[in-house]
Protein backbone atom coordinates (compact mmCIF):
# COMPACT_ATOMS: atom_id res chain seq x y z
CA UNK A 1 0.00 0.00 0.00
CA UNK A 2 2.89 2.33 0.25
CA UNK A 3 4.53 1.80 -2.93
CA UNK A 4 2.59 4.01 -4.79
CA UNK A 5 3.67 7.06 -2.51
CA UNK A 6 6.27 9.48 -4.30
CA UNK A 7 8.30 12.32 -3.04
CA UNK A 8 6.78 15.30 -4.41
CA UNK A 9 3.31 16.74 -3.66
CA UNK A 10 2.51 17.33 -7.10
CA UNK A 11 2.85 13.78 -8.05
CA UNK A 12 0.99 11.99 -5.39
CA UNK A 13 -1.53 9.86 -7.24
CA UNK A 14 -5.13 11.13 -6.73
CA UNK A 15 -7.00 7.98 -7.26
CA UNK A 16 -6.88 4.23 -6.90
CA UNK A 17 -8.65 1.33 -7.21
CA UNK A 18 -8.55 -2.28 -5.19
CA UNK A 19 -8.62 -5.31 -6.81
CA UNK A 20 -8.81 -8.40 -5.53
CA UNK A 21 -11.63 -10.83 -5.11
CA UNK A 22 -13.90 -7.90 -5.46
CA UNK A 23 -13.31 -4.54 -6.71
CA UNK A 24 -13.64 -1.44 -4.55
CA UNK A 25 -14.65 0.69 -7.55
CA UNK A 26 -13.09 4.27 -8.11
CA UNK A 27 -11.25 5.58 -4.60
CA UNK A 28 -9.91 9.14 -3.97
CA UNK A 29 -7.26 9.13 -1.95
CA UNK A 30 -7.02 11.70 0.96
CA UNK A 31 -3.45 13.23 1.52
CA UNK A 32 -4.16 15.98 3.18
CA UNK A 33 -5.79 16.51 6.99
CA UNK A 34 -8.24 18.40 5.37
CA UNK A 35 -9.47 16.35 2.94
CA UNK A 36 -9.43 13.20 5.61
CA UNK A 37 -11.53 15.57 7.76
CA UNK A 38 -14.01 16.15 5.34
CA UNK A 39 -14.46 12.17 4.29
CA UNK A 40 -16.80 11.05 1.50
CA UNK A 41 -19.48 13.80 0.80
CA UNK A 42 -21.07 13.12 -2.48
CA UNK A 43 -19.02 13.99 -5.76
CA UNK A 44 -19.31 13.69 -9.64
CA UNK A 45 -19.20 9.64 -10.15
CA UNK A 46 -19.14 6.54 -7.66
CA UNK A 47 -15.67 7.90 -5.56
CA UNK A 48 -14.95 6.50 -2.35
CA UNK A 49 -12.12 7.56 -0.05
CA UNK A 50 -8.64 6.36 0.79
CA UNK A 51 -7.06 7.58 3.87
CA UNK A 52 -4.03 6.37 6.19
CA UNK A 53 -5.10 6.04 9.44
CA UNK A 54 -7.42 3.56 12.30
CA UNK A 55 -10.58 5.24 13.04
CA UNK A 56 -13.39 6.94 11.51
CA UNK A 57 -16.03 9.50 13.48
CA UNK A 58 -19.83 9.55 11.89
CA UNK A 59 -20.43 13.40 13.60
CA UNK A 60 -22.16 15.14 10.38
CA UNK A 61 -23.08 11.86 8.66
CA UNK A 62 -26.77 11.99 7.36
CA UNK A 63 -26.45 8.81 6.35
CA UNK A 64 -25.06 5.06 6.65
CA UNK A 65 -21.05 4.58 5.29
CA UNK A 66 -19.87 1.08 4.56
CA UNK A 67 -16.11 1.59 5.22
CA UNK A 68 -13.42 -1.74 5.54
CA UNK A 69 -9.50 -1.63 6.76
CA UNK A 70 -6.50 -2.24 5.48
CA UNK A 71 -3.20 -3.65 6.61
CA UNK A 72 -0.19 -2.54 5.03
CA UNK A 73 0.09 -5.40 2.99
CA UNK A 74 -3.47 -5.03 1.40
CA UNK A 75 -5.21 -7.66 3.93
CA UNK A 76 -8.81 -6.92 4.81
CA UNK A 77 -9.20 -6.25 9.01
CA UNK A 78 -12.21 -5.46 9.58
CA UNK A 79 -15.48 -4.08 8.04
CA UNK A 80 -19.02 -2.58 8.80
CA UNK A 81 -21.35 0.29 8.38
CA UNK A 82 -20.70 3.58 10.32
CA UNK A 83 -24.13 4.92 11.56
CA UNK A 84 -24.35 8.65 12.22
CA UNK A 85 -22.93 10.00 15.45
CA UNK A 86 -20.45 7.35 16.08
CA UNK A 87 -17.03 6.29 15.84
CA UNK A 88 -15.03 3.07 15.07
CA UNK A 89 -11.76 2.13 15.52
CA UNK A 90 -10.33 -0.80 13.67
CA UNK A 91 -7.69 -2.93 14.70
CA UNK A 92 -4.04 -2.31 15.95
CA UNK A 93 -2.59 -3.84 12.52
CA UNK A 94 -4.88 -1.62 9.96
CA UNK A 95 -2.77 1.37 8.23
CA UNK A 96 -5.38 1.90 5.57
CA UNK A 97 -9.21 3.14 6.14
CA UNK A 98 -11.83 2.66 3.32
CA UNK A 99 -15.08 4.66 2.88
CA UNK A 100 -17.35 3.41 0.29
CA UNK A 101 -20.60 4.32 -1.27
CA UNK A 102 -23.48 1.66 -0.94
CA UNK A 103 -23.43 0.10 -4.22
CA UNK A 104 -20.05 -1.19 -3.60
CA UNK A 105 -19.32 -4.40 -1.38
CA UNK A 106 -16.99 -4.33 1.58
CA UNK A 107 -14.81 -7.41 1.21
CA UNK A 108 -14.64 -10.49 3.44
CA UNK A 109 -11.86 -10.24 6.36
CA UNK A 110 -8.98 -11.70 5.39
CA UNK A 111 -9.12 -10.50 1.85
CA UNK A 112 -6.06 -9.59 -0.05
CA UNK A 113 -6.14 -6.22 -2.43
CA UNK A 114 -4.00 -4.89 -4.44
CA UNK A 115 -4.15 -0.95 -5.40
CA UNK A 116 -3.92 -0.38 -8.92
CA UNK A 117 -3.46 3.89 -9.94
CA UNK A 118 -6.01 5.80 -11.73
CA UNK A 119 -4.55 7.90 -14.31
CA UNK A 120 -7.90 9.98 -15.34
CA UNK A 121 -9.88 11.21 -12.32
CA UNK A 122 -12.71 14.90 -12.66
CA UNK A 123 -13.19 15.64 -9.56
CA UNK A 124 -10.83 18.86 -8.81
CA UNK A 125 -10.08 19.06 -4.87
Amino acid sequence: MTGERTRTRRLRIRAVALVGATSSGPLLVAWTHGARRRGLRPTPGPFGMLFRGRSLIGWGLTGRLRWFGLSADGVVTRGGVLQPRRVVRAPRSTCWMVEVTDGIAVPAVGDRLTAIPILAVWPDD
